[in-house]
């Protein structure tokens, strides 16, 4: 029998590049072949396992994009694939296009947006432009993959595939290989982190206009901010016309975000959309409990009094008010370490997601 050989592709960074690794180190059915087409634009994944190639893809639609497609169908029919599991949106766009024109008739074609760009907080033209291009490359899907329950509501919900062909995997990480992060939360100077690229969708303008509101508060409250991006001039300069950058600390992009987090007393993530991020659930199961926008993702892991709080991404003061509420649980004891690393222990094991996923692979191919 013949291995079924999995073609991954994807332009994206981040939280996708996480995910194709995971699928590279926990893929174990000896009756499937991974290989991995990225971009090397925003993505630096390598394997040692499984065969890598890179092709220039870019995250913004454009002309280019007709090149990309071109290379991209010549070095899908030298792999020759049985399957294709498009990562992104872009890639989904890239593959399914080609399919449109009449072409990889044979190959099976899997589809993880890891976040659609359509939401409650965009443009509504957009997000109706958005989900009717999703509706017509749909019909060359086989199967739509929702990293969490309420992405594959979005799904069905907006008429993008039958559910038949919508499943959920939800995205998963390996449990035992984070520490346990105590902290003896001092009321009067509490920390709190923010991890991700600084972007619109991250909404890091939001969560300073909520911690100049804080300050008011608590005086000695900090903010610890992880990352970097087309925001951070904006957010500097923010800082520093509010006089904030005693309350604010800046690190960029860091490697090891361990000493972070045993620093945090909360973790912040006003998102305006998301996926299922890897972050939410490392911050959990170290104990960590979360402060995040009632979005996509979030809302599915986030159960408001137990391991976080959910809040209106749109509105700084409702984020502000869910900070001083999360701090104020912690300070009583009833948002414990406890309840966050239970709400993720055993339920969300990269494991099972590597395990669906190849099952899915093996069912779609017989």
């Amino acid at each position: 029998m013949n291995k079924i050989k999995v073609c991954h592709i994807t332009e994206a960074g981040g939280g996708v590049q996480r995910h194709i690794n995971d699928i590279n180190v926990y893929a174990s059915n000896i009756d499937i072949e991974h290989c991995f087409i990225i971009s090397p634009v925003r993505n630096n994944f390598v394997s040692k396992n499984n065969d890598v190639y890179h092709l220039k893809m870019n995250r913004e639609i454009g002309i280019y994009d007709l090149k990309s497609m071109f290379n991209l169908y010549k070095l899908i029919k030298k792999i020759n694939p049985d399957v294709i599991h498009c990562h992104s949106s872009k890639s989904g766009g890239l593959v399914r296009g080609i399919k449109l024109l009449g072409l990889l008739k044979r190959i099976k074609i899997v589809y993880s947006a890891h976040g659609f760009y359509f939401n409650e907080y965009s443009n509504k033209f957009k997000n109706l432009i958005y989900i009717n291009i999703e509706k017509v490359l749909g019909f060359k899907t086989d199967i739509i993959v929702g990293t969490c329950n309420s992405e594959h509501k979005l799904v069905i919900d907006n008429k993008i595939a039958s559910e038949k062909k919508a499943i959920i995997i939800e995205n998963g990480i390996d449990t035992e290989a984070y520490k346990r992060l105590n902290k003896q939360l001092n009321p009067k100077a509490p920390v709190l982190l923010f991890v991700g690229r600084l972007s619109r969708q991250k909404n890091i303008k939001i969560l300073l206009e909520s911690l100049l509101a804080l300050k008011n508060e608590i005086k000695d409250v900090r903010l610890i901010v992880i990352g970097d991006g087309e925001e951070m001039d904006d957010a500097r300069a923010y800082c520093i016309q509010n006089n904030l950058m005693n309350n604010v600390t800046f690190e960029g992009f860091v490697s090891n975000l361990e000493p972070y987090m045993r620093k945090a007393d909360i973790v912040v993530m006003p998102s305006l959309w998301e996926g299922f991020p890897y972050f939410l659930l490392e911050s959990l199961i170290q104990g960590k409990p979360v402060v995040g926008g009632n979005v996509t993702g979030i809302k599915d892991v986030i159960t408001p009094g137990l391991n976080g709080f959910l809040c209106d991404p749109s509105d700084s003061e409702n984020l502000t008010n869910s900070i001083i509420e999360c701090l104020e649980s912690v300070e009583r004891k009833g948002l414990t370490t406890d309840n966050c690393i239970s709400s993720i222990k055993g339920k969300f094991e990269v494991t099972k997601m590597v395990n669906e996923l190849e099952k899915t692979y093996i069912t779609i191919t017989n």
